[in-house]
């Protein structure tokens, strides 16, 4: 597929992830705090959960890098 001729903002993937795909953005915020909330505490840079890592910077999660294949979303008007 060829690359479009504009740029599509973070923000308005994220929306739309959370608008067709029915992602469900604060909770998935949560379930991050949660996993790293440990790791913050104690200062580290990083959190390490099964095949995920995530990166810190301080208190704020700056990356996560998957080490597992992609689960695919489905379209929530297709479930």
């Amino acid at each position: 597929m060829k690359k479009p001729p504009i740029t599509v903002s973070d923000h308005a993937v994220l929306r739309y992830l959370e608008q067709v795909y029915g992602l469900n953005v604060t909770r998935i915020r949560r379930e991050i705090g949660h996993v790293v909330a440990n790791g913050v505490e104690r200062g580290a840079d990083g959190v390490q959960r099964g095949s995920v890592t995530y990166k810190l910077k301080g208190r704020v999660v700056t990356t996560v890098i998957s080490r597992s294949p992609h689960r695919k979303l489905k379209k929530a008007r297709d479930a």
